[in-house]
């Protein structure tokens, strides 16, 4: 299938969705009518590398369909109806370089799934109510750059702490945004 087969196959399969495609192997659906049928009818023959999915009603059952996209690199599932469970048992593809799960509440069995995706470069973590344990293992992937957590409850010794032993990693937390030990836009600044 050529590109441009491609572009106008994801078309006629997310008609009514208000999703745009913006390449043969990417689509944006912020706050659009994407749901978990969608998904799974381009499921087996899409093979994205971005999808922007945020604050649709997809499901679980949607994220199952989504680790179908075994090249997918950038992925945005915040604020859906996609579970901590479904998150924990999900096989996310590996080539993975950025996530956003905000406002998705994420146990630590979660979070330990995530640990799985060493090729993270940029995670979004806000308001998913992230443990201490949990955003300590998070802080800690290889390839790690960006790290949101607003909305966690990280204490300032931690972040420091973190942000020294990883300089190269910018932390966005309530207190600031922190790298190499200090907290820019922080209450005390």
């Amino acid at each position: 299938m050529t590109d441009d087969e491609r572009i106008e196959r994801l078309r006629r399969e997310l008609v009514g969705t208000n999703a745009e495609v913006n390449g043969p192997f990417e689509i944006w659906a912020f706050e659009t009518h994407l749901t978990d049928e969608h998904l799974n009818r381009i499921a087996e023959w899409a093979d994205l590398v971005f999808l922007m999915a945020a604050e649709c009603a997809i499901t679980d059952e949607g994220l199952n369909a989504i680790c179908q996209f075994r090249r997918l690199e950038s992925l945005d599932i915040g604020k859906t109806h996609i579970t901590s469970n479904g998150i924990a048992t999900a096989d996310l593809p590996l080539t993975l370089s950025t996530l956003g799960l905000h406002d998705l509440a994420l146990t630590d069995i979660a979070a330990m799934r995530l640990e799985r995706l060493t090729s993270l470069r940029m995670l979004n973590c806000n308001d998913c109510r992230l443990t201490l344990h949990a955003f300590q293992a998070l802080a800690e992937l290889p390839r790690l750059r960006a790290f949101e957590a607003l909305g966690c409850p990280i204490p300032d010794e931690l972040a420091r702490s973190i942000s020294r032993r990883r300089p190269n990693v910018l932390l966005r937390l309530d207190s600031g945004v922190w790298t190499n030990g200090d907290a820019k836009g922080s209450k005390d600044d």
